[in-house]
């Protein structure tokens, strides 16, 4: 891998860091039960990375897409760890009821996401 491709790498992972934890900071997020914070950055990360792959498959010439964007963005900004500790979390709770919601609505909104992202770009 080039110099070049791992600077993009690097500075869209520090953006998407800065972004995941500028969300998840952001205080009316707290009265809920489930980790709505996790959820909206899945989705956002879902959403762009569908855009982003129908642009990268279409110019694959354009490699900072996939460095920049696909690899550093959205690599840094959703991370399956943070949902899997706050599913335990959920569990440990016995809170089974918002494990299942949680659960369901991250997949599959996630998935809706990454396939509208696939659709608005086409």
């Amino acid at each position: 891998m080039t110099l070049t491709k791992w600077i993009l790498l690097f500075i869209g992972g520090g953006f998407g860091a800065w972004t995941r934890i500028w969300i998840s900071g952001m205080s009316f997020w707290s009265g809920y039960k489930i980790p709505v914070h996790t959820l909206l950055i899945n989705l956002m990360a879902g959403f762009i990375l569908g855009f982003a792959t129908m642009a990268y498959r279409k110019t694959p010439d354009q490699y900072w897409i996939y460095y920049f964007i696909m690899a550093g963005f959205c690599g840094a900004l959703s991370t399956f760890s943070s949902f899997s500790a706050e599913n335990f979390n959920l569990l440990q709770e016995s809170s089974f009821g918002w494990f299942a919601i949680y659960v369901l609505l991250s997949v599959l909104l996630c998935l809706l996401s990454y396939w509208l992202g696939t659709q608005l770009h086409s």
